[in-house]
């Protein structure tokens, strides 16, 4: 047996109920282990012994939820965990936001956004970075530099993940060009070094444009930087390259 088959068997066999703490470390297990079902049999059995459940108990409810897909239960969960007067952190109202995303459900989202910000506290900066990377991923470019925006005025900075949104969205936009200088302006106001996956997005934006003279700017400023391009750097050159028909530039890589 393993571990968490020795602890069903403790608990199946104390007569006292255990702690808190001790349950929810089980339901915990349960949801590591993808044994989904046993995690609700079990929950249900606490509850049915009179288990009250706290902010951990929801936070791995939720979790369980995003993992069976179930996008709806782990919402309702959420607001219940509201109305019930516990005030979420803001890793259980995010793992909630991300899921809605994910799902293409940006409107529940924000919605639920906005409730934090008026119940609780203010988001956080991953929280942010969660709802831009949504919305770009549903090609709302205005909408993800509104809560961009937003987040600045709130005064969180960004951060290099924050960056690789923007740019990352932006490349698949088609409209990267345009919006350059505002990468290089925000990361020196804001003190943010970029890495290889941040240039490798840009150079990959360009590319896809088939301005190859900027992707080779950026791969030169990569290595002034102090950042060794990688086989992603270079097997993107050479798609570039290759698009644009020129081989022989291709072929110098």
């Amino acid at each position: 047996m393993g571990l968490i088959d020795d602890a069903l068997w403790v608990y199946r066999n104390i007569k006292t109920f255990p702690q808190m703490q001790a349950c929810n470390a089980l339901l915990h297990g349960l949801v590591k282990l993808g044994r989904f079902n046993s995690m609700w049999d079990n929950y249900k059995e606490f509850l049915s012994r009179g288990f009250l459940p706290n902010v951990g108990t929801y936070g791995v409810l939720i979790n369980c939820c995003c993992y069976q897909g179930d996008v709806l239960k782990a919402r309702d969960l959420f607001y219940d965990l509201l109305m019930k007067g516990f005030p979420p952190n803001v890793v259980i109202y995010t793992t909630v936001i991300k899921f809605l995303c994910n799902e293409g459900m940006m409107l529940e989202a924000e919605c639920m956004f906005r409730l934090i910000k008026e119940w609780h506290s203010l988001p956080n900066l991953y929280t942010y970075n969660v709802l831009m990377n949504g919305y770009f991923k549903m090609n709302n470019v205005k909408r993800a530099f509104e809560i961009y925006r937003r987040m600045i005025t709130d005064g969180l900075g960004p951060n290099i993940v924050t960056l690789g949104i923007l740019i990352d969205g932006l490349c698949k936009m088609g409209e990267l060009s345009g919006r350059s200088k505002l990468f290089s302006a925000e990361m020196k106001k804001g003190g943010v070094l970029a890495n290889s996956v941040t240039y490798n997005s840009l150079i990959d934006g360009y590319c896809k444009v088939g301005n190859m003279e900027k992707a080779l700017q950026i791969c030169s400023q990569m290595t002034e930087n102090g950042i060794a391009p990688n086989v992603i750097t270079f097997s993107t050159l050479i798609d570039g390259y290759c698009k644009t028909g020129n081989l022989e530039a291709a072929m110098g890589f």
